[in-house]
């Protein structure tokens, strides 16, 4: 008779995870990990969702159903008021928040997802337990309700786990932002009298990012300005780094400060935050049975707390209202909370502005991120202003990513146009055939990481091969945003640590040419660069990462999930046997830039 206790997680906070597993009083406890963040090795009984996902349909199931749900709650009302209703100025506090962001490694909601169909078409998994624990991040009372409908769990002993809240997310939370955010904007206030900044000069082209130090975070940037510079008179539009007096290239954004609103505007942003956040507040999940409902509703009261993504939101408002002329705008992260701000200060403008959003990574089948439903881009008002924020158009890798876009109904096919990436194209043409490493003779391995979680996966599935090959050379090049060394310096084999260099100061292309193969995750991008410049390449699949082939088919592509796969990667490259380049005309359109010259001459 089942007396076995199931823990399943739903939370991507590692940490918190393994205080639960150490309160665990019965020894034989499962933990199922549908997030897949656990490290590859523990001490406990453990089983990643996926491997219950043979042919991976219970997964994409869960992606429609999770997309369709959040389209959905973005035309849901609250008490005869639609969600979209409670804006900051124009813009509605729903679409910059974690929830309908919809990031399948930065929120619940898929794994919630997929835990609801796994439960749907895997009961025989669940019936030997009697005891199950969810671990989420989501509040209990939230989880309890719609994990205790499920008939499957109804007669079991249902316990939630769940992250208290972070301190700080209420009142005083938002006073202690509203004081941060006021004295700031004093002294940005200040620079800007002190500057005597004038009016910005008219521009053909318009590059606009709102990360602080934008042109820097991001590695596709240099190649766009570069490009767009010799297409035309050339402007940087950056509020943040004008904000915290980082202005980056001061040739471009000297002039930005003018279109800061003004001490009574921005005031003006702090009241509405306030008004809404006590509205809100008082709307608790007591006052719907709608599940996502109250979870949004949550997450817009912490999202109030972004007070200076409203305030950049005014502040574009206020460039854009300024451009008399026919200009182009290039940004990317367009569908991220940033991008969002962008194309919805865009939509306010009257002036003849036409938008681009341009890819800036792989877009993988579960990057829930780029589902767009058809319900989120519906307006719900006769103002026209209040759907999902989107660019006028989204310049696209390949074929591939086009296709995949398109599959939830949402976007319009005529918004989204293959031009290849510059940083491909461009890279192709300088760095082909360039290659300096012999496999031969000096064996070097590049190591492109991401997070600490995904490494530590990568390394136990690498280093039995790097215990093999002792002379081999290893450069680590670090996420631009993830530095993660003094974390994969403890988890290195002290034996190994030699073998090992860091190097994020030599552009990609090169590190690149210059490797025998690259080893890099599999949602990263790197494998496209690598497949561009033909140097062989390991994608490595972890369970934190849907197994989405792009059906690339190639004797230089290796997918590996296991150090067997690895293995055999490696011997076919000893064997010299990759006869092939990749063919990826599919994926990545990486010829020339007529495509790019093309959209610069649409009317």
């Amino acid at each position: 008779m089942p007396n076995r206790s199931l823990l399943i997680n739903i939370s991507g906070d590692a940490a918190f995870i393994d205080r639960v597993v150490k309160e665990q009083k019965d020894a034989s406890f499962l933990l199922l990990d549908i997030a897949g963040v656990t490290p590859p090795e523990v001490n406990y009984q453990r089983v990643f969702a996926r491997e219950l996902d043979e042919d991976h349909q219970i997964e994409k199931e869960a992606i429609e159903n999770y997309v369709q749900s959040i389209g959905e709650l973005s035309t849901s009302r609250i008490r005869g008021k639609s969600i979209r209703e409670y804006a900051i100025g124009s813009l509605p506090v729903f679409w910059v928040t974690d929830i309908a962001q919809k990031h399948p490694f930065h929120h619940w909601g898929l794994s919630l997802f997929f835990l609801l169909q796994l439960a749907e078409k895997k009961e025989e998994f669940f019936r030997e337990f009697d005891q199950i624990t969810i671990i989420s991040t989501l509040d209990s009372q939230g989880i309890q309700k719609i994990i205790s409908s499920l008939r499957l769990f109804q007669d079991k002993d249902l316990k939630i786990r769940a992250l208290k809240e972070k301190s700080g997310s209420g009142f005083p939370g938002l006073a202690k932002q509203t004081l941060l955010f006021l004295r700031n904007y004093g002294a940005a206030l200040l620079r800007k009298w002190k500057s005597g900044s004038g009016k910005l000069e008219a521009s053909e082209l318009i590059q606009v990012s709102i990360n602080r130090n934008g042109m820097k975070r991001s590695p596709l940037m240099p190649f766009l300005n570069n490009y767009l510079s010799s297409k035309g008179t050339l402007a940087y539009i950056n509020p943040a780094d004008a904000f915290w007096g980082e202005h980056g290239n001061d040739n471009h954004a000297k002039n930005v400060l003018h279109y800061m609103p003004g001490p009574f505007s921005a005031l003006g942003i702090c009241m509405s935050i306030w008004y809404q956040f006590i509205f809100l507040l008082k709307k608790d999940s007591k006052q719907t049975d709608h599940f996502l409902q109250a979870a949004a509703m949550r997450e817009m009261v912490t999202g109030l707390q972004q007070i200076e993504l409203f305030f950049y939101h005014q502040w574009l408002v206020n460039v854009f209202a300024g451009v008399v002329s026919s200009t182009r705008v290039f940004y990317e992260d367009e569908l991220y909370k940033t991008g969002r701000v962008i194309s919805h200060a865009l939509g306010q403008s009257a002036s003849p502005v036409k938008s681009f959003g341009y890819q800036h990574g792989n877009i993988a089948l579960n990057h829930t991120v780029y589902w767009v439903g058809k319900s989120e881009l519906r307006s719900l008002s006769s103002s026209g202003k209040d759907e999902l924020p989107f660019p006028h158009y989204f310049l696209i890798w390949g074929d591939h990513f086009r296709k995949q876009l398109l599959k939830p109904g949402g976007l319009d096919q005529e918004k989204l146009i293959v031009t290849g990436s510059l940083q491909h194209i461009i890279s192709r043409s300088k760095w082909l055939g360039s290659k300096t490493a012999e496999t031969s003779k000096d064996f070097t391995l590049l190591w492109c990481t991401t997070s600490a979680t995904l490494a530590k996966f990568e390394y136990s599935i690498i280093v039995d091969e790097l215990r093999r090959n002792p002379r081999w050379k290893i450069v680590v090049r670090m996420h631009p945003h993830l530095n993660i060394r003094q974390e994969m310096e403890q988890m290195l084999d002290t034996e190994l640590l030699p073998a090992f260099s860091w190097n994020n100061t030599d552009g990609l292309a090169l590190q690149v040419t210059n490797s025998s193969l690259v080893v890099c995750s599999a949602h990263s991008s790197v494998y496209l660069d690598c497949i561009n410049l033909d140097v062989p390449t390991v994608r490595i699949f972890t369970p934190f990462m849907f197994p989405d082939t792009m059906g690339v088919n190639s004797t230089v592509l290796f997918n590996v999930s296991n150090a067997a796969e690895f293995s055999a990667a490696i011997h076919k490259l000893s064997d010299d046997q990759l006869s092939e380049g990749a063919d990826a005309s599919d994926v990545i359109y990486n010829k020339d830039l007529s495509k790019w010259d093309s959209v610069l001459a649409m009317k």
